[in-house]
């Protein structure tokens, strides 16, 4: 928690003064949350990326949002996202895999713009398949969902909760032909796709082998040491 200290400390030091929203609701819901699974013997592991979009039409000096997940998910990192995640001065998040838990707080000295979609995306490492729920923390009062507005009045938006399953795919990392293997041909298509623009429908994260949630040249070198020098086999990828 000593993390995001400081950005609470600069929260705080402003009364904190509840407004109404003027003009239209301001909304924080999420976006289409995807996800690859795969098993390997008797386990399934994989990456899921979760969008949470805002939608504010007065610019803002900052945001709290807290946030609790229910379901077979392990943290892995937070991304903020566009021209309102690029104007942010001070930027920082926290998970806690114990409680589930994930807080989000972001202050811009300069205010940033209103506008609507994507502010960030969360990604998370799946264990298993079944539903999945993101909503609100139980203890409000310790931290809020609300965006801050220059003067420092804290507005309450609407808020979405999140549902959404995980699924198990049968497409294996690294198998862009769908022949159930990981061969020169995979290659092949994968240099076609990054240098010559042909798509051929394959599941786009299976070619981001190293995971990193790209698709570009580290993914050709690392199916080629794959195939040719047995080195590390290629992992669910989040290049969604």
């Amino acid at each position: 928690m000593k993390k995001y200290l400081f950005i609470l400390i600069l929260l705080l030091l402003v009364a904190i003064v509840y407004a109404q929203d003027p003009g239209i609701p301001d909304t924080v819901n999420f976006g289409n949350c995807q996800s690859y699974i795969v098993s390997e013997g008797d386990s399934l592991y994989g990456k899921v990326k979760v969008p949470l979009r805002i939608f504010n039409d007065e610019p803002l000096a900052g945001v709290e949002i807290c946030l609790e997940w229910k379901g077979p998910l392990r943290s892995d990192t937070l991304v903020y996202y566009g021209k309102r995640g690029d104007s942010l001065d001070l930027r920082d998040y926290v998970f806690d895999d114990s409680s589930h838990f994930v807080g989000i707080f972001a202050i811009s000295f300069v205010q940033f713009p209103a506008d609507t979609g994507m502010f960030l995306y969360m990604l998370f490492e799946a264990f298993d398949t079944g539903f999945v729920l993101i909503d609100t923390t139980n203890t409000p009062s310790e931290c809020n969902v609300s965006l801050i507005t220059p003067d420092a009045w804290h507005i309450v938006p609407h808020f979405e909760d999140k549902k959404f399953l995980l699924a198990k795919s049968d497409t294996i990392p690294g198998d862009l032909n769908g022949n159930n293997a990981v061969n020169f041909v995979d290659i092949l298509i994968l240099v076609e796709f990054l240098f010559r623009n042909q798509y051929q429908g394959f599941l786009l994260p299976a070619a981001d082998v190293n995971s990193d949630c790209q698709i570009r040249l580290s993914d050709v070198v690392f199916l080629i040491n794959y195939i040719f020098r047995d080195t590390e086999k290629p992992r669910p990828g989040c290049a969604f």
